[in-house]
């Protein structure tokens, strides 16, 4: 038997429904590409928000840990004992500081000071957090060799870094004795009580958590887990 031939009609109308086929699900591609685009261009312009927000509090608190250091200098006792030599009255000092308005008002939460001497020999010690760190290295890893490598007038300079061992730290070394350089001051202190306002800065909600997963804050109004929220995280 032989076949009818397709008409031209026929031929027009099944062009026309797979032009109609593909058009629909290259918009449904094409709408779904986009979107991932605008969700990862959204996610790169909040994490640059957070990042700047970031940068701003730990300046704040790198000054702060560097006026701690100043103003244990200040002290004519501590600049006593030094002369002496007399480490383990530094000692009692140094711990004494933890007790102290910088510490009691919350405007930082200090873990360990250590002085060295000007070759970088550890010579007193004092911590409530972090213990049985090298007398050899500092809290944060690279930064007291970054600082033996330094000459001339870099010598007279902070040296700050951003670790986590594993829970973030922030050290400071701050030079002892202005431009007649005696020694080095360690500051080493919690970085996260400084970044917990950021919800409030930012005005949503936060969640930190260090290196290993495990969570050192999360915001009240922080979606629960598994919700169907619709929010970029």
């Amino acid at each position: 038997m032989l076949r009818r031939p397709i008409t031209l009609r026929v031929l027009s109308g099944l062009v026309v429904l797979a032009m109609g086929v593909l058009g629909m699900s290259l918009a449904l591609v094409t709408g779904e590409i986009y979107h991932r685009l605008t969700l990862d261009n959204q996610r790169q312009d909040l994490s640059g928000l957070v990042g700047l927000a970031v940068g701003e509090r730990i300046e704040r608190l790198q000054e702060k840990s560097r006026s701690l250091g100043l103003s244990i200098q200040s002290d004519p006792t501590f600049e006593r004992l030094l002369k002496a030599g007399d480490y383990s009255a530094v000692n009692h000092l140094l711990d004494d500081q933890f007790h102290q308005y910088f510490v009691t008002a919350g405007e930082i939460r200090l873990l360990q000071l250590r002085l060295f001497s000007s070759d970088f020999r550890l010579l007193a010690e004092a911590g409530e957090g972090v213990r049985g760190a090298s007398a050899q290295k500092a809290a944060c890893p690279g930064v007291l060799e970054a600082a033996k490598r330094r000459r001339g007038p870099q010598r007279l300079q902070s040296l700050s870094a951003l670790c986590a061992a594993p829970l973030p730290l922030h050290s400071l070394i701050v030079p002892v004795g202005g431009l007649f350089l005696r020694g080095y001051l360690e500051v080493v202190v919690d970085p996260s009580p400084s970044l917990v306002g950021l919800d409030k800065t930012l005005g949503m909600p936060l969640r930190m958590q260090s290196v290993t997963g495990g969570e050192l804050y999360r915001s009240a109004s922080w979606p629960a887990a598994g919700s169907d929220h619709g929010a970029l995280e």
